[in-house]
């Protein structure tokens, strides 16, 4: 089974957050798209089971890849505005370092 789904980054780079990795998935049970870590994608793929848990809770049941976007869950933008993205892996700061890509400054 396909998923409607829409591939974004939320937040804000910078280097005490960095941005999520997010999927949104029309859940075909209210019609909304609600925001899917890419480890939840994954959590639900191996399940096999056709539902991945959205970032406000809600157990999603895809929909077919041609149905347009729904309105965005209220509840997954709340939470993705309160909560705060993980912390950069010490690595990623090392590669960037050596690189020479250097955050702008907040």
């Amino acid at each position: 089974m396909f998923a409607a789904l829409h591939v974004v980054s939320a937040g804000r780079a910078t280097p005490a957050s960095p941005r999520r990795r997010l999927v949104w998935l029309i859940s075909a049970t209210d019609g909304q798209d609600h925001a899917v870590t890419f480890e939840e994608m994954e959590a639900g793929a191996v399940a096999g089971q056709g539902t991945y848990r959205a970032v406000c809770g809600h157990l999603v049941l895809v929909c077919a890849m041609s149905t347009p976007p729904g309105p965005r869950c209220p509840s997954c933008d709340e939470h993705l505005l309160t909560t705060p993205p993980p912390k950069q892996r010490r690595w990623t700061a090392a590669l960037r370092s050596m690189l020479g890509r250097h955050p702008e400054p907040p």
